[in-house]
């Protein structure tokens, strides 16, 4: 007969014991990624299928109802329910060409430009020279990125502006995109 040694028996007690919360947590943790990966793909079909129903809803807003409306003649008329439907013109564009800046600034119109300036701190770097960067920012051995933006609220407008006023400009630099929109009121 073998000596039974209860030091040996009481640790592998406790081992089992750990082991067994370990399992029901792991298999918690399983049950939890599955939930997490049929979320995210419920996410992705919703967002799939919203991306279909704004590229629906741009087609009847942007070109079904106003192209028919045009056809007819009108801008404007009721639905027995009491919704007023009208068509309104929109303008949007989109600046990726640099040289975009430039003819702005070759035709007067550079005051729809705002300045940027970006420069990459270090960490630590000294709030002393936050003060004072435009200034030192090459005595400090700091690259300054200058840039340029419209943003595009000033764009859109800027673009009505120069469209209604029947002033001439390179639409294509700009992406131009002029447009009639439905509008659906209830009054």
């Amino acid at each position: 007969m073998s000596d039974i040694n209860l030091d040996d028996v009481f640790l592998d007690a406790e081992a089992a014991l750990k082991e067994i919360p370990a399992q029901e947590k792991l298999e918690t943790v399983s049950k939890l990624a599955q939930e997490q990966l049929a979320l995210e793909q419920e996410i992705a079909r919703i967002e799939a299928s919203l991306s279909e129903k704004k590229k629906a809803y741009n087609e009847l807003s942007e070109i079904k109802i106003p192209e028919l409306m045009d056809e007819i003649g009108i801008d404007e008329f009721r639905l027995s329910n009491g919704v007023r439907v009208s068509i309104n013109p929109f303008y949007s564009g989109k600046i990726t060409d640099l040289s975009a800046y430039k003819w702005l600034e070759e035709n007067g119109e550079a005051d729809i430009i705002k300045g940027d300036v970006s420069i990459p701190f270090p960490k630590g770097f000294s709030k002393q020279h936050l003060r004072a960067i435009v200034n030192v920012s090459k005595e400090l051995g700091l690259d300054a990125n200058v840039g340029e933006t419209v943003h595009p609220s000033t764009l859109r407008a800027w673009i009505k502006d120069m469209v209604l006023s029947g002033k001439q400009f390179p639409r294509e630099l700009f992406n131009v995109y002029v447009g009639k929109r439905t509008k659906l009121t209830l009054k």
